[in-house]
Order: structure tokens, then sequence, then C-alpha cells
């Protein structure tokens, strides 16, 4: 049951990497399918080991087996285009899928039987979990052997771990040389974390396979208590791992901003009452998860519109047409507001809106305005809301206000 919402779950994870990321990071398209891949053949493993359903053993028995060989290549992929900002496929790329391009040949026979035959096929494998070899090195023997088959998948998905470690690593040897800032800390933990869990996985995989062939029996693949563990675990850590790296997860692209432009925005200086500039300890805190110009750019950018043009004004304004406005993604913006200013955006608006009617009334607008009309000249879209706004900051009624100045 556990290998099942996993499997779900890792098909989640890959939907929301690959719609986060992709727009600003075209390579995010191998990570995704790299949980993809990791699912699929986590779901083929569990059925082939513990499904009684033999439907469902005759649609993944040799149709999801193929999803193994493309885990490595998928995460290589993603580490050589993460920290070469290129996400170019190359020709020669095609060389990392020779191996299911193998098993796809050696399997051809398997996908022109006809459904029966598959359901008799599934039916042996349901009263003897132990000839799924059989039956592999009898569809699949004549091209590729059965050892061959069978150790390849967890063989091929650690070569390609330990590969993408060495270019990682010296990677890492010319980040701390030349003091290049083009990968950050956290995406070089982030990339070591991940190839380190899927290494000790296919390792671990591959033990217990080795124990099982040599045993003549399948089923010893998970019935070692110990190593079925670890193995869930991995799986476990391998799939919450992005979040536990949000930056990754929502996506924060590399800051690339027009140097000229840059240096204006970041020695923009604001009013001393801007209502909403954020302390320098806060700043210095998402230095440490994100880019701090990138995010030091939101912020001023942000104010920005909000101080010389009065963005806050527009009553459509919302966190997607202030993306626009500043061009950042929605969702980095989103972020941004959620997890370090901790403050909804509407909050953040409104304050600016209230700030704006104040200085109506100190400069006498009521006595032209009703309150009413003031609260629409700030952004308000009704009496209500301005009302409503002006108790939540200021704690108290703009009628109050007005008489106390």
């Amino acid at each position: 049951m556990l290998q099942q919402i996993l499997s779900v779950f890792g098909l989640f994870l890959s939907v929301l990497l690959i719609y986060f990321n992709l727009r600003s990071k075209p390579g995010s398209i191998y990570i995704g399918l790299f949980f993809i891949f990791l699912s699929a053949y986590n779901f083929f493993q569990y059925v082939i080991i513990y499904s009684h359903s033999v439907r469902l053993i005759s649609i993944v028995f040799i149709h999801l087996a193929f999803t193994g060989y493309l885990i490595g290549p998928m995460i290589f992929l993603y580490t050589r285009s993460n920290i070469s900002d290129s996400y170019v496929f190359h020709k020669k790329d095609l060389l990392h899928f020779i191996p299911v391009l193998i098993f796809f040949i050696a399997s051809n026979e398997y996908y022109t039987f006809s459904p029966e035959l598959k359901m008799e096929i599934a039916e042996q494998i349901t009263q003897d979990r132990s000839s799924f070899l059989d039956l592999n090195e009898k569809y699949l023997g004549w091209f590729i052997p059965v050892e061959i088959n069978f150790f390849s998948r967890p063989v091929i998905i650690a070569a390609y771990m330990v590969y993408a470690m060495i270019l990682l690593f010296r990677y890492r040897q010319s980040f701390q040389n030349i003091k290049s800032n083009r990968i950050s800390l956290l995406n070089y933990r982030w990339l070591f974390a991940l190839l380190i869990l899927t290494l000790t996985l296919a390792l671990v995989q591959l033990f217990m396979m080795v124990i099982s062939y040599y045993r003549d029996n399948l089923v010893a693949f998970y019935s070692i208590n110990i190593f079925q563990a670890v193995s869930a675990i991995l799986l476990i850590g391998i799939i919450i791992l992005p979040f536990i790296f949000p930056t990754i997860l929502y996506g924060m692209a590399p800051f690339n901003i027009p140097e000229d432009d840059l240096e204006i925005i970041l020695k923009q200086k604001h009013k001393p009452g801007s209502p909403i500039v954020a302390e320098e300890s806060a700043v210095s805190g998402m230095s440490e998860k994100f880019d701090g110009a990138y995010l030091k750019y939101i912020e001023n950018t942000i104010l920005m519109h909000m101080e010389k043009h009065h963005s806050f004004l527009d009553k459509d304004c919302n966190i997607q047409s202030m993306a626009k406005l500043i061009n950042v993604p929605a969702h980095h913006l989103g972020y941004y507001f959620k997890e370090f200013r901790k403050q909804p955006f509407t909050d953040f608006r409104n304050q600016w809106r209230i700030e704006y009617a104040k200085n109506l009334i100190r400069e006498n607008k009521k006595q032209i305005y009703t309150f009413e009309a003031i609260g629409v000249l700030s952004g308000f879209s009704s009496k209500n809301s301005f009302f409503s706004a002006f108790r939540k900051f200021e704690k108290t009624t703009p009628g109050k206000y007005a008489d106390s100045l």
C-alpha cells in the first residue's frame, strides 16, 4: 500500500516540478520525468511482487519494466543542465537511450501477444512469483540474457548516479576556485542529496536482487525486512526532498537582471513612511535560501511600483497583476510573501491603500468627499471593504481617525 501511495505522490510531484519550473528552467523537464519514471518503476515492482490482480499484472508486466532504464539518464541530464545552465539536448544524448531501445527490441514479441495470452502469463506470476524470472528468460532471453535483464536496471541507475556526482564535484571545485555564482550552494546541496539518495536506493535494491536471484526466489527481493525498510525510507526521502528545498519546487529563477537595471533597483531608496519596507534581518534570512539579489530585486521593484506608480490604486491589483508588472513568475511572488514577509499580498496592498486614504483625510478631502468616496479613490471596491481594512490596520474607523486629527 505504501508503494502505491508513493507512486501516486511521485507522479503528483513531477507535475508540480514541471509546472513551476519549465518556463524559467527548461531542464526541469528531466527532473519531472525522473519522478515519473521512478514512480512507474516502483509501481511495476509492487505489482509484480505483491499484486493479486491478474489484469493489472498483465498490463504492467514488460510494459512498465522499461522505466527502470530511464531513471538514470533523466537525473544525469537534469544534473548536467543544472550546473551548466544549458538545456540543449544534443544528438549524442540519444546514446543514453540505447539500453531502453535494446529492451524494446527484446520485448517486441510480447507486445504482439493477445490480451488473453497476457492474462495467462499474469496468472502464472500470481501462482508462482519466481516464475517471473523464467518468463523473462522465455520472452526476452533470445536477445537479453536473464541475468543482464534482471540486474541491469539498478546497475545502470547506480552508474549514472556516480557519473552525475563526478560532474557535480568537478563543478563544485570550480565553484570554489573561481567563486562563480552561477549555481548557489543550496542548489549544490539539493543535487548532492538527490544523487546520494538515488545511488543508495539503487545499491540497496541491487543487493536485494542478488540475494533473491541466488536464492532462486523472487519473493526474497522484498522479504528481507531491514533492506525493505531502508528501501522504503530512501524512496520517501527522494520524494519529499523537493519540499525540503522549496526553491527547487517553486522554481526560483536564476537571477538574470541587466546590470544597469540591477544597480538602479538595488540602490532604490524608499520613503521613511512607506508602510511595508522589510527589515534588513528579513532580507538577510532570505539570502540563505534564495539569491539575495533576486529577492532584493523583487522587494525594491514592488515598493517602487507602489510609491511611484501607485499600483495599489488599481481595483484589480492582485498578485498576478503585480507579478506581471515587475516581470517575475506569480508563484515566486506568492512564495516571497508567504514564506518571508509572512503576510498575504492582499494585506500588503491594503496597507498601502489605507496610508493613501489617511493622507486624503489629513488633507481635509473629507470636506469634499465622503468616506466611501475616499475608499474608492484609495482603490477599495466598496465602503464595507474600506472600513473593514481601516479597522484592521488602524484599530479605529475613518470617522474617528478624522476626529482625532
